[in-house]
């Protein structure tokens, strides 16, 4: 009897090589399911252009101090600019505009606008021959953007308000010629956190007491994390690097 169970346990394959068969052709299957799994969603979209951007900025002295030759005043600022971001998508991944999803494999275009207008408070003083200036005010941004992946599309806009800093150093050469540099951040809320950071290098022409032109290279980001869902919309990482034009009036 012993020598029948014996048989038919081996013809029917249990014996200790076939569990051991198993074992490693379960582990194989495992492990290929592993590495062959689809690439995770994409969280964003993100993308550098190199469009000009331009602004008009009015300056009003309230005041200051002639023995240190300090001044202070108000500043209304108006820029904006316009670009495109590609974001390049594999099988698998998606990214969300609104309630839109877009779905690789394929290149989701995403062309926008911003604008930006901010009043602020700003203080100024000399140091060794150069002029030192700070100012700290409330502003609102726009962004709008478009996003196309073939014959789907979806328009979007974002606004938000809330404060921004900045600084600057200048050299004053020979009249009218000004060198500068300029850093600005600001951070809102525009159905979610935002944030923007622009540096500005370049030069300012006086063309009279009252009126400037300055031109340079700037680099721009805007940063937005959106609120909302699940599944919430793709956050957006944009930059500009380009030459920039501002108009400066002063009263």
């Amino acid at each position: 009897m012993e020598d029948m169970d014996q048989d038919a346990s081996e013809d029917i394959g249990c014996g200790p090589a076939f569990l051991i068969t198993c074992t490693i052709s379960c582990l194989v299957v495992i492990l290929f399911t592993a590495c062959a799994a689809p690439p995770p969603s994409s969280t964003g979209i993100r993308g550098e252009d190199d469009s000009p951007g331009g602004s008009i900025r009015i300056s009003h002295a309230l005041g200051g101090s002639k023995e240190e030759a300090t001044s202070y005043g108000l500043r209304v600022e108006i820029d904006g600019g316009d670009g495109e971001a590609v974001e390049t998508l594999v099988g698998g991944q998606v990214v969300r505009l609104n309630d839109v999803d877009f779905a690789g494999p394929g290149d989701v275009r995403l062309g926008f606008d911003h604008q930006f207008i901010g009043i602020s408070f700003y203080s100024s003083r000399p140091l060794n021959g150069f002029e030192l200036e700070g100012e700290l005010g409330f502003g609102r941004s726009t962004l709008d953007a478009r996003a196309s992946l073939g014959a789907l599309s979806e328009s979007a806009e974002f606004q938000g308000s809330g404060f921004y800093a900045g600084g600057s150093v200048s050299y004053q050469m020979d009249w009218p010629a000004l060198l500068f540099y300029r850093l600005r951040g600001f951070q809102g809320s525009a159905g979610g956190n935002v944030s923007t950071w622009e540096a500005q290098l370049g030069a300012s022409l006086s063309i009279n007491q009252t009126m400037a032109v300055s031109a340079g290279m700037q680099g721009w980001n805007y940063m937005l994390e959106p609120s909302g869902g699940p599944p919430a919309p793709s956050d957006l990482d944009l930059t500009l690097n380009g030459p920039f034009l501002r108009l400066e009036f002063s009263f």
